[in-house]
């Protein structure tokens, strides 16, 4: 049962949401609540949501999250189908709307898990670690996909055509992923995702959410 503290964050950050983006702020903290209770088994510390154009407008979404801290998730307006607003990522205007600000919401909470509920990520980026990789192969079933294995990835050592001046074979390091999927679309799960098996416009034009709330 959430504490006494959480459940008044809870309040106040709905409260702020109401204020300043009226039904769209009401609707993103219903998906968080929804996304937590469902993935995170309620684990989740409530963020502050907010609307937002993101730094430079590079992100469609971001998150501020430190253990000792309460975290804060920006979405950009532009997901929620505001096209009066420049899109810089040159998302298709018929997938914006609700069902991309969900994934971009799903992509957020699994950087709020890894940096809560497991520890923080141990490695060289915050998508390259094997904490998120575990939380992208534990969602992806649950989100409906199959057959996915996201991996790390990671430098090595590689053979190439010719020898060496002593006789061994030449080799050079390159990234490899591990998983059956490209690193990028581990790092961008599950838009990614979607984009890289195909699904993404018939899904995000539908508009049809995962979850109910």
């Amino acid at each position: 049962m959430p504490s006494k503290t959480s459940r008044t964050i809870q309040r106040a950050c709905r409260l702020i949401a109401k204020t300043y983006y009226g039904r769209a702020g009401l609707w993103l903290c219903s998906a968080f609540e929804a996304i937590n209770r469902a993935y995170f088994a309620d684990e989740l510390p409530y963020p502050h949501l907010t609307i937002e154009i993101t730094s430079h407008g590079r992100c469609t979404a971001w998150c501020s999250s430190h253990p000792r801290r309460s975290p804060r998730i920006a979405i950009h307006p532009t997901l929620f189908g505001f096209r009066e607003l420049e899109n810089p990522w040159r998302i298709p205007t018929a997938w914006l709307g609700k069902a991309l600000a969900f994934d971009a919401l799903v992509h957020e909470c699994l950087h709020v898990s890894v940096n809560y509920r497991l520890g923080g990520a141990v490695g060289p980026t915050a998508h390259n670690n094997p904490q998120w990789v575990a939380e992208v192969n534990r969602l992806a079933p649950l989100l409906g996909f199959s057959g996915i294995e996201a991996g790390r990835q990671v430098p090595k050592r590689i053979p190439i055509a010719g020898s060496t001046k002593t006789g061994k074979p030449k080799t050079k390091v390159e990234k490899i992923t591990e998983g059956n999927i490209p690193f990028a679309v581990v790092a961008g799960f599950p838009m990614a995702l979607r984009r890289h098996e195909g699904s993404a416009a018939s899904y995000y034009t539908a508009g049809k959410l995962p979850l109910h709330f």
